[in-house]
């Protein structure tokens, strides 16, 4: 072969590499911007039902926050005179209950380790709403259990159970009136908790819907 021929052939080979490279990396964009096209439309499903599933979460606590409402006001009317109904099946009635949380949305602390949301600022008050209602969860949780443990069997031992003669007076008992206090103590702090958790919920809502409007323009 000619010397004069092999740097043509090497100027050829330089182009024909170089062709090759710049086909590929081409591929490669166009592949990677596929990809990326895709994994937005996926987390704009994943965003659609965090959404959904926040506006339920808002619901469950707001009627965990009305029940806790409801007993504040029956045990203020109870202690300053204002119900005169105290018949023990009535004074009981309405402060008994000891709902739970829906706790679905605690899903979402491991979710936010995936790679399904992108977005820095949302996973982070994700994550803040998330530790701030575990927090109130579990405060929740050790008040039921106090309540079930302690005000449960002595209502049950003196106020329900028993047969008309051996039944007490339970509003005139400074122990049941200590169980009262106790019950709207516990009903109270679920109130002063519950407006910052509906508060930081509505703030995820809205920063979710910024992302799905932005996505759609």
């Amino acid at each position: 072969m000619s010397k004069k021929l092999r740097p043509f052939q090497n100027r050829i080979a330089l182009i024909s590499t170089t062709i090759i490279i710049l086909f590929y990396l081409t591929s490669c964009t166009v592949s990677e911007k596929a990809t990326t096209g895709k994994i937005n439309d996926d987390e704009q499903i994943y965003l659609r039902q965090i959404s959904k599933d926040f506006i339920q979460h808002k619901e469950d606590v707001t009627v965990i926050y009305n029940i806790g409402s409801r007993i504040v006001k029956r045990i203020d009317s109870l202690f300053n005179g204002l119900r005169k109904d105290t018949v023990n099946s009535t004074l009981i009635s309405g402060i008994m209950t000891t709902r739970s949380y829906d706790l679905t949305i605690l899903a979402y602390k491991d979710i936010l380790n995936g790679n399904y949301i992108k977005n820095a600022n949302l996973k982070l008050e994700i994550a803040t709403h998330i530790a701030r209602f575990e927090g109130l969860v579990q405060s929740k949780r050790s008040w039921d259990e106090q309540w079930d443990k302690t005000a449960r069997p002595y209502i049950y031992d003196n106020g329900l159970f028993k047969s008309v003669e051996q039944k007490s007076n339970l509003i005139s008992d400074p122990v049941f009136r200590s169980v009262l206090f106790d019950r709207r103590m516990f009903a109270h702090d679920v109130e002063i908790i519950t407006p910052g958790i509906l508060s930081s919920a509505d703030s995820v809502i809205a920063s979710i819907d910024v992302l799905l409007k932005s996505r759609s323009n």
